[in-house]
């Protein structure tokens, strides 16, 4: 008889360290990491929770800017990256395994004005060159003048805004003034992310 509660209480005892071992794994599951631009974050998050519902596993995205994206993911320390630019072919053949490019969701960029009473303006990708190159500098610039009678402030100095950290939309912008306009006989400089 002593045996037998012997030998139950070791196999409950067993039993119960067996259901703490599946609780801590459980607990424990691995954690998808990615990390990169912050335009797709939100879109990303809640893509996450309603994957998450479906299928229990866990996903951890850090809007971080495209170029930290990638540089995490090349240093392998996310599962993976989000990025609005698509590494190169070199890029690609250096890596210590295959990388996919998955399109996941498509966003613009802008070129945004603040001026006084918020006139429309038309600024055409060679106008655009000028802007950022410091080739124009005013707003009342007689080529800003020829495509604008009328809606622009006299005298008033542009003033450039944008990221300093790498960023995707910084590529996007360079790209579509690269394949758009040409700076000194050269084509325009593509910023990397």
């Amino acid at each position: 008889m002593i045996r037998r509660i012997f030998i139950g209480y070791l196999v409950g005892i067993w039993g119960l360290v067996g259901v703490w071992i599946w609780t801590a794994l459980a607990d424990a599951q691995e954690i998808l990491s990615g990390a990169g631009a912050t335009f797709p974050r939100p879109f990303y998050q809640r893509l996450i929770e309603v994957y998450k519902k479906r299928t229990g596993v866990r996903i951890d995205y850090r809007g971080v800017g495209s170029g930290a994206g990638i540089r995490l993911l090349l240093e392998k320390k996310v599962d993976f990256g989000a990025s609005d630019i698509y590494l190169s072919d070199g890029e690609l053949a250096k890596l210590p395994s295959p990388l996919l490019h998955i399109p996941t969701c498509i966003g613009a960029v802008a070129i945004i004005t603040h001026l006084p009473g918020n006139p429309t303006l038309n600024l055409d990708p060679a106008l655009l060159a000028d802007i950022f190159m410091g080739r124009i500098t005013r707003w009342s610039a007689k080529p800003i003048r020829a495509i604008n009678s009328g809606v622009i402030p006299a005298k008033l100095t542009i003033r450039v805004v944008h990221r300093a950290d790498s960023s995707g939309t910084n590529y996007i912008l360079t790209d579509y003034l690269s394949k758009t306009s040409r700076c000194g006989g050269r084509p325009w400089a593509v910023a990397n992310a």
